[in-house]
């Protein structure tokens, strides 16, 4: 007999009465909020891994090339390797991260050529900016 099928005997109602609609939502709710809050812990976990370590590369804390080791991460943050591996993932397809097989995961490296087109998109940007500014509105910055 399967699990869903089983019905204790306490708990069936006959024809005749209406179920507790009452029990039944409040029931349900708790299984959708345990539920919920199992699955918000693990992303927050994931998110809270990403953010650090975001913050550590953009802080020079982890260098271009250097291995990040998921268990030691695991370790640190006090959790399985699952949320430490959903977070390589999501890094991985931001161009954070670099994964390759049996090599393990590194910091992406970025290269000169990335480096000057960059700087020339954010001159671009700056130079689109500047002419969105009215011109009264730039003078009264001057003085």
């Amino acid at each position: 007999m399967a699990k869903a099928d089983t019905i204790r005997p306490e708990r069936r109602a006959s024809a005749s009465q209406k179920p507790d609609t009452a029990t039944a939502a409040s029931a349900s709710s708790a299984v959708g909020t345990y539920r919920g809050t199992e699955e918000q812990a693990q992303k927050s976990a994931r998110d809270r891994i990403r953010g650090t370590l975001l913050k550590r590369i953009s802080e020079g804390t982890y260098l271009p090339g250097e291995r990040l080791k998921e268990m030691a991460l695991a370790h640190e943050f006090e959790v399985s390797q699952a949320p430490v591996r959903e977070a390589f993932r999501e890094l991985e397809t931001l161009g954070v991260l670099v994964s390759k097989h049996y090599r393990g995961t590194r910091v992406r490296e970025i290269t000169s050529q990335e480096t000057r087109d960059v700087y020339q998109l954010r001159g671009y940007l700056e130079e689109i900016a500047v002419q969105l500014i009215p011109l009264d509105k730039l003078k009264d910055g001057f003085k």
